[in-house]
């Protein structure tokens, strides 16, 4: 399982967001069927689910992204995908001016994993909410 999920990360980092997708998704099939994995599980189907999130917003597909994000958060809260779940996802809410939701991920990010290599970036991105605006 780490090397499939390793070489759908490759085509990820290369930015060939549509095989790196295909491959994830693939990767992703035994997890669409069940509500939780075994523990031993869980880290993968994270860091999968994070990966489709990644792909969907490479292919600038910011609803799919958001869904692959918030399913991190709720079924697989795993660290280290976790945080970076919450913060990619706040991101993707604050574009499309959902900002009390952005910036409650982003809150829970902050204060639930400070040595996130997230929170540094959480911190500032909850200081540019707030001196936007929601429409």
């Amino acid at each position: 399982m780490a090397a499939s999920v390793g070489l759908a990360e490759i085509e990820l980092a290369k930015k060939n967001y549509t095989p790196a997708l295909a491959k994830f998704q693939e990767l992703a099939q035994p997890y669409d069927k069940q509500l939780k994995p075994a523990k031993d599980q869980l880290a993968y189907a994270a860091e999968i689910y994070l990966g489709i999130g990644q792909c969907q917003e490479g292919l600038a597909r910011p609803a799919d992204a958001l869904d692959g994000y918030l399913r991190v958060i709720g079924l697989y809260p795993v660290e280290p995908f976790y945080s970076e779940a919450l913060y990619r996802g706040a991101g993707l809410l604050a574009a499309s001016n959902q900002n009390a939701k952005a910036k409650g991920m982003l809150t829970e990010l902050i204060e639930n994993y400070p040595a996130s290599p997230f929170a540094a970036k959480a911190i500032e991105a909850r200081k540019a909410l707030g001196t936007r605006r929601a429409k």
